[in-house]
């Protein structure tokens, strides 16, 4: 597993971020967030997506609190 993208030319860590609004923050990943999410990916792989369901959910209701925000096109 390998992130698609360098994780070089983005910013190290959301958790410092406190100017972005939270709801936006959590629609972006910066180097920290994609290697956990590349980890995570791996672990659903290996250890099947019953591993996983916690990060799934999570994910899935990101997903929807930006289809279904105002701010989203």
């Amino acid at each position: 597993m390998a992130a698609s993208c360098s994780l070089l030319h983005v910013p190290l860590d959301s958790a410092p971020e406190r100017d972005i609004d939270p709801q936006l923050l959590r629609w972006l990943a910066f180097a920290r967030q994609k290697t956990t999410e590349t980890v995570t990916l791996a672990k659903g792989l290996t250890l099947g997506t019953d591993a996983i369901t916690g990060e799934l959910a999570a994910n899935r209701a990101d997903l929807g609190a930006r289809a279904n925000s105002p701010r989203h096109p």
